[in-house]
């Protein structure tokens, strides 16, 4: 297994921790590879999982299952015959998309907005689509579990921070006497958020973090600060998924737009949803389609050579790209720039209005006035020796 990064927790990384965690329960040999070790690595190895940092230490495998695009590129360049699984998780993050280069015989797309955006691309063309849904690791044992309650008294928001989305939503929460919980995010990594989620009534996330909460009966909304989704109900699930768990609005977010989808909260959420996600989101059944994808990887055709001039394209394509990128940055700082000098012009005419006003009040003309009586006296000497 290939991913580009295992340093903080994040979904590909749940992703790889789930799936790798489940094919070796089912007794299948794996070695997770990435460019850029860190916490997760870490997390990895003491569960027995073997992970390396060099494809230089894998020898002999059947199967490559990767996901991002230079790791796609970096395992077919070390394995130019090796059957290859693409997972493709995002529809709007370019490091997503399935590169035509590497050759995969199967991309698995996890959501049907990613795979519409997969069928639209020249991969479609080289290899097969499977549709799955994302794994979510769970017991799915009732025992113990605390229902939500009746009305709502506790929430967990687990995601992004911005200051103004925060304070939005603690407002929300504190007009429906609901205690807010802020966990996550880059500035407050967390490794395990189970616990806050078993605390609350209401979680509000987007994505496998979503999942997680609903597997353990708790009301899911779809929210962060891109918008908000609403709760995840039987009527609204199906809808939700296509769309990957993300967040979507089309009307700005608002708090009366957030308390009215708010007021929706029912506890017979919490139930529907935990049963969602047994159905539909079994880790161990999605390991066990994976291993399915696999031996269909391996007996389809092994993949070509690649040809130098598809090589020399995109080397070019992306030498483009990063120069277009310079100049935009480029450019944005000399806009930048160019908006600091307006304002400091416009602080200093600000200064000097605040000092004429402060000067009327104690009766003493300011530096405009002084000047514009100046100019009118002069004025007046040149016309009376005219």
């Amino acid at each position: 297994m290939g991913t580009r990064a295992l340093v903080a927790h994040g979904g590909s990384q749940s992703y790889v921790e789930t799936v790798a965690t489940e094919l070796r329960q089912l007794g299948h040999r794996l070695v997770v590879y990435s460019p850029n070790l860190g916490h997760v690595a870490g997390r990895l190895r003491s569960t027995g999982v073997d992970v390396v940092d060099s494809l230089a230490d894998i020898d002999a495998v059947d199967v490559a299952h990767v996901q991002h695009v230079p790791t796609a590129l970096f395992v077919r360049a070390r394995f130019p015959r090796l059957p290859m699984v693409y997972v493709c998780h995002s529809s709007a993050l370019d490091i997503e998309d399935p590169p035509a280069l590497a050759i995969p015989q199967v991309v698995v797309v996890l959501s049907e907005l990613v795979a519409r955006r997969v069928a639209a691309s020249t991969v479609a063309g080289q290899a097969e689509i499977v549709r799955l849904r994302q794994p979510i690791a769970a017991t799915f044992r009732e025992d113990g579990m605390v229902p939500i309650r009746d009305v709502p008294r506790r929430a967990v928001y687990a995601g992004r921070r911005s200051p103004a989305f925060e304070a939005l939503l603690g407002s929300v929460c504190s007009q429906l006497g609901v205690e807010l919980e802020l966990i996550g995010g880059k500035s407050d990594p967390v490794d395990d958020l189970t616990p806050a989620f078993m605390r609350s009534d209401i979680v509000f996330a987007v994505g496998r973090t979503l999942l997680e909460a609903m597997a353990l009966g708790r009301a899911g909304f779809v929210l962060d600060e891109r918008g908000a989704g609403g709760f995840v109900t039987a009527a609204s699930y199906e809808r939700i998924e296509d769309g990957a768990f993300a967040a979507f609005d089309p009307n700005p977010m608002s708090e009366s737009s957030l308390v009215d989808k708010l007021r929706g909260y029912d506890p017979s959420i919490g139930r529907v949803g935990y049963e969602l996600v047994r159905t539909h989101h079994n880790a161990r059944s999605h390991a066990c389609d994976l291993v399915e994808i696999y031996a269909a990887a391996i007996e389809a055709e092994p993949p070509g050579d690649v040809d130098p001039a598809d090589l020399l394209r995109a080397l070019g394509e992306s030498s483009e790209r990063r120069f277009q990128l310079e100049n935009t940055a480029r450019a944005r700082a000399w806009r930048a720039a160019a908006t600091e000098h307006r304002l400091d012009g416009a602080l200093r005419r600000v200064a000097e209005v605040e000092e004429d006003l402060r000067a009327s009040r104690a009766g003493v003309p300011g530096r405009r006035f002084r000047r514009l009586r100046h100019l009118w006296s002069r004025a007046r000497t040149r016309l009376s020796r005219r």
